[in-house]
């Protein structure tokens, strides 16, 4: 197993994870991308001052913590009437994008 399948390997597991989690808590049923939005600010300062304190451990937590919010926001989106969209949908956006932006890959 190369690099990219054991990453597609831990996605796709967090994904459903995530997934399940909406499917069997009512507090993550009621939540929208609004009140999500503290949770995500919270995250993302945490990943900052792990990398601002050099802690490789505490990065890789809190990257999880912030990857976690994207999935929790794609599965939101996932259950919309209005313009659904899944966290492959958001995958696949970002790399139409790098891909564009980077040619030469």
């Amino acid at each position: 197993m190369n690099d990219a399948d054991a990453a597609s390997d831990g996605l796709r597991r967090a994904a459903e994870v995530m997934h399940e989690v909406r499917e069997k808590c009512v507090w993550s049923q009621q939540i929208d991308h609004a009140a999500l939005v503290p949770y995500l600010v919270e995250e993302s300062a945490e990943v900052i001052d792990a990398v601002e304190n050099g802690d490789r451990a505490e990065l890789r937590e809190e990257l999880g913590d912030l990857l976690w919010q994207v999935l929790f926001h794609a599965e939101i989106a996932s259950r919309s009437d209005v313009d659904a969209f899944d966290i492959d949908d958001v995958a696949r956006g970002l790399t139409e994008k790098m891909v564009r932006r980077h040619p030469h890959v």
